[in-house]
């Protein structure tokens, strides 16, 4: 699960870039940014960087290819089924949906 958020919270809204967003998530979510870029496939790696995919999708017009680029050369086929699994995740498990909404108040910008 995601640990207290609200101390990631800032008073400004600024912009915020896939490297702040992917050391935000890593922090909140336990996890390594080696590890997010890497091949390795926890149930823990893989939750973070499908919320990093599903938030990045969410908030900016970044390409497919260029999200999988940036976690290690995954496909854009890759990250297309992160954003569904975390649209499908957030319809039927109220904690997904909570941890999210979590991460989007914090990563507002």
């Amino acid at each position: 699960g995601l640990k207290d958020l609200e101390n990631f919270k800032s008073s400004k809204k600024i912009f915020i870039s896939k490297e702040d967003v992917l050391k935000i998530i890593c922090e909140c979510m336990y996890v390594k940014k080696e590890d997010m870029v890497s091949k390795l496939k926890t149930t823990e790696l893989v939750d973070a960087r499908h919320f990093f995919v599903a938030y990045i999708r969410k908030k900016t017009n970044c390409p497919l290819k260029e999200i999988g680029d940036f976690l290690g050369g995954r496909d854009h086929t890759t990250v297309l089924h992160a954003c569904r699994k975390v649209a499908a995740l957030k319809s039927t498990d109220h904690d997904i949906t909570r941890d999210f909404d979590s991460l989007l108040k914090v990563l507002r910008s």
